[in-house]
């Protein structure tokens, strides 16, 4: 700590020696007005650094860190055989969806959202909630900024009821803690395609094959062991 007189003729760092009485420093300041002034700073000192420093922890724990990579399981719903494994993958183009679908009908198109529940418990995923829609905005084409942030292009089956997924999807992210983060929602597979319209889902029909958007279990630990948990 450093203080310096009024007209910056002295500085003074309380871990040098004693100022000799005998300086000009002396002559036109009492020793009564020196000794109270360092220490109301030695007083704010101790004050303050312990909340700076927790400030500083704060910063640095409150958010979780971006997941590089996660699978997603899709399970088939009651009477149903839609089954497959996605991939999340975030870059700077978005957040990347890629993988296979299997068990849908031969050439046809299927509703593909995030809904905002990550729970499949139920036999129909009516668990999983409606779309995730943070914004609170109408159902809308998936290129589009006023739409369901979860909702994605309708996938597309060949002859065999093969549906190959690789997309992007703007605004969502994975694992950051923020508003558009997915971890903790879930994927669905619908019966029907999505026509982007109708209102509140677009018309999907029912649930094929839901699938947990679930933070790894290495990543969740090092969070818990980082106050996250």
């Amino acid at each position: 700590m450093r203080i310096a007189s009024t007209d910056n003729r002295l500085i003074m760092s309380i871990t040098d020696p004693p100022i000799p009485r005998t300086h000009p420093f002396f002559k036109e300041h009492s020793v009564m007005t020196v000794i109270p002034s360092l220490a109301s700073l030695a007083l704010a000192a101790t004050f303050l650094a312990p909340a700076a420093l927790a400030q500083s922890t704060d910063s640095l724990t409150s958010s979780s860190a971006q997941i590089n990579r996660l699978a997603v399981t899709l399970e088939a719903t009651q009477g149903n055989r839609a089954a497959g494994t996605i991939t999340l993958s975030p870059d700077n183009r978005g957040l990347r969806v890629t993988g296979t679908v299997t068990g849908l009908d031969a050439n046809s198109e299927h509703g593909f959202h995030f809904h905002e529940h990550g729970d499949c418990s139920a036999p129909d995923a009516s668990s999983a909630g409606d779309h995730f829609n943070p914004d609170g905005h109408a159902h809308g084409h998936p290129d589009t900024r006023q739409r369901h942030a979860g909702a994605m292009r309708n996938l597309k089956t060949d002859g065999s009821g093969r549906a190959e997924v690789d997309m992007y999807v703007d605004l969502l992210t994975l694992g950051d803690g923020g508003k558009y983060d997915v971890v903790g929602t879930a994927l669905i597979v619908h019966a029907d395609a999505d026509d982007y319209t109708s209102q509140p889902v677009g018309n999907a029909g029912a649930r094929l094959s839901c699938g947990v958007v679930e933070r790894p279990a290495a990543v969740q630990s090092a969070d818990e062991d980082n106050g996250n948990g």
